[in-house]
């Protein structure tokens, strides 16, 4: 494994977009394995195995902590691996999941996330001044569905939504997202996809990440706020990857995020960072 620079603390919502971003578009080529494998009479390729898998790794450039405007570049690390016809672990960066159903169009099991806090290192002297925070491992369920389009024939629209609780006493909140994803093959090799998510976190989740402290704001310059809970923020993202082979994948993403309301105004974001939160990333993805 690849290990993440400290200098770098991603929120959980663009961990988990980016992550699943690296997933899907190493997997350019996945969803026709069948005809490829049938056209190219390719050995190396057993559609009908009952293990298969795939990986994607690159290069992000993001948010050096969530709310911040100094980016930091980090390593991307995906993977999946599935047995049978639909069920999977997935891990993708910091976040990971399991499907437990055999069903067609549905998923639900249990879900991991790691949201990395902020340390010495992040460019904000005031924020800085605020104190470390460490990073939090949280554990819930997913649930997704997934349908074909009507606007094209073999595009499809996946709805998931998560539901994650602090399992390190970091935070100790609850977060949830939801999303909806639409993605489209164009010929046999390239794949292009858009998705929107909308992040929402407890009272405890806000107050770490986003509120000032009287001590805080007196060592930090920073007004004191107390940001509670809410709709965090909202996330649009888009990613295009290229089948080289049947195995191999190009791809690319980019995403934007908007912090809102009370967390857009609190000044570690307001004053020291930027409520617009931009990324980038490019990698390669591997299928066996």
């Amino acid at each position: 494994m690849v290990a993440f620079p400290p200098i770098a603390k991603r929120s959980h919502l663009v961990a988990w977009v980016f992550g699943s971003l690296a997933l899907t578009a190493s997997n350019s080529v996945w969803a026709q394995s069948s005809s490829v494998a049938e056209s190219s009479q390719s050995p190396a390729i057993s559609v009908g195995r009952e293990w298969s898998g795939r990986v994607g790794v690159g290069v992000l450039s993001l948010p050096e902590y969530e709310g911040a405007s100094q980016m930091a570049p980090l390593p991307l690390i995906a993977g999946e691996a599935r047995w049978g016809d639909r069920r999977y672990i997935a891990v993708e960066g910091p976040s990971g999941r399991m499907n437990l159903l055999d069903q067609s169009g549905l998923e639900f099991g249990p879900a991991f996330n790691i949201t990395f806090g902020r340390d010495k290192n992040i460019d904000s002297k005031k924020v800085r001044l605020l104190g470390e925070i460490d990073d939090a491992v949280e554990l819930g369920a997913f649930v997704a569905y997934e349908i074909g389009s009507t606007m094209r024939e073999g595009d499809t629209i996946r709805f998931a939504g998560e539901v994650l609780a602090d399992a390190t006493d970091v935070h100790g909140g609850v977060l949830a997202d939801v999303s909806a994803t639409y993605t489209a093959f164009i010929g046999e090799r390239w794949r292009v996809s858009s998705s929107a998510s909308l992040s929402i976190v407890s009272d405890e989740y806000a107050d770490t990440y986003f509120s000032v402290t009287p001590k805080g704001a007196a060592l930090s310059g920073l007004k004191a706020t107390k940001v509670e809970s809410g709709a965090k923020d909202f996330s649009l993202s888009a990613n295009v990857s290229y089948g080289l082979n049947d195995r191999w994948s190009l791809f690319g993403a980019v995403g934007y995020s908007r912090l809102l309301g009370d967390f857009a105004d609190s000044p570690i974001v307001a004053v020291e960072g930027d409520e617009n939160q931009f990324s980038a990333g490019i990698g390669v993805g591997w299928r066996f």
